[in-house]
């Protein structure tokens, strides 16, 4: 006899994350860390937006479920307190996320993280979600679009913290 309640299956994805001098996040669905094209392009357009940071981007990689074959009872809860515990560890190593940057898009991260408009519920941040590394870099088109926003990126990272509760304008 079958029990009437059946193991839930977790939920599945991976990042890249990394911190910008600790301030602003920035999440990249994807298996690889960037290569150097992606990482060339990366520090481009964080320039061109005058985000300058001191030090330079480490991607560590994060996969949920960190660990297989442990029983799941509620997926999306236990995906997000993943996330959220393995930030928190990276907080006691001086992260303190204001924002967050989500370069690409995958379906079961949105579902995790919840941006809606220009907020992460999840992490209570103001965010900005575009298109991925690979398709800026293919993509004059998704790189035109990405232009008029970094001006806001500008100001909020040179804008006092006070000001940082706001999404940037621009896009």
């Amino acid at each position: 006899e079958r029990s009437v309640t059946e193991p839930a299956e977790a939920l599945r994805f991976t990042l890249q994350v990394a911190c910008l001098d600790g301030r602003w996040l920035l999440l990249l669905p994807r298996e690889r860390k960037p290569d150097a094209t992606g990482q060339r392009l990366l520090a481009n357009l964080l320039q061109a937006a005058g985000v300058l940071p001191e030090r330079p981007l480490d991607f560590e990689t994060f996969q949920w479920p960190q660990m297989e074959g442990l029983p799941v009872d509620a997926p999306l809860e236990e995906a997000r307190q993943g996330l959220q515990a393995f930030l928190e560890g990276r907080r006691r190593r001086g992260w303190a996320p204001e924002r967050l940057l989500l370069f690409g898009h995958d379906t079961t991260l949105a579902t995790v993280l919840t941006v809606e408009g220009e907020h992460c519920a999840l992490l209570d941040l103001p965010a900005w979600q575009g298109p991925g590394l690979d398709e800026l870099a293919d993509s004059a088109e998704a790189k035109r679009a990405l232009w008029p926003r970094l001006a806001g990126w500008r100001e909020a990272w040179h804008g006092s913290s006070e000001n940082d509760d706001a999404a940037p304008a621009g896009g």
